[in-house]
């Protein structure tokens, strides 16, 4: 969640308000970090690289950027997360067979440990639909070869 405010300063008996916007970026939860760390992860907030609602990841490292939701955030992070321990089976492997599959397991993954961990969302609710609508970006020919 973002806060923006506005700065007034006092100059002698005059107020000037400076056009400037100080944002505030809402840190990380607590029980997110606390989860990441049991698998070895880290998470941690990157609003300079990371698109607003999305988050990516590489090795054990998660980014998150600003979500407007926390449930689209929170379901963020476990697709991450899944993409993290995904990458130890695709190892193991070699590769995937495609991208949307790698996506599509990062986010089986994921919401397999949300549910452990008690988080579960209404398939046909607003954060499951971000969700799928974030898988089907991967949907074309070139990411199913």
């Amino acid at each position: 969640m973002v806060h923006k405010e506005k700065t007034w300063y006092v100059i002698g008996l005059y107020f000037i308000r400076i056009g400037i916007e100080i944002e505030r970026v809402a840190d990380i939860p607590e029980a997110l970090i606390s989860i990441a760390s049991k698998y070895k992860a880290s998470v941690q907030r990157d609003v300079e690289h990371c698109e607003d609602n999305h988050g990516t990841c590489a090795g054990r490292d998660i980014w998150l950027g600003r979500f407007d939701d926390p449930g689209i955030e929170t379901v963020a992070f476990f697709h991450e997360l899944g993409h993290v321990l995904s990458s130890e089976i695709v190892c193991k492997r070699g590769r995937t067979m495609t991208k949307l599959s790698s996506e599509g397991l990062a986010w089986e993954l994921g919401l397999g440990i949300a549910f452990e961990h008690g988080y579960e969302w209404d398939r046909d609710g607003p954060v499951m639909i971000w969700a799928r609508e974030q898988l089907k970006t991967y949907c074309s020919y070139k990411n199913c070869r």
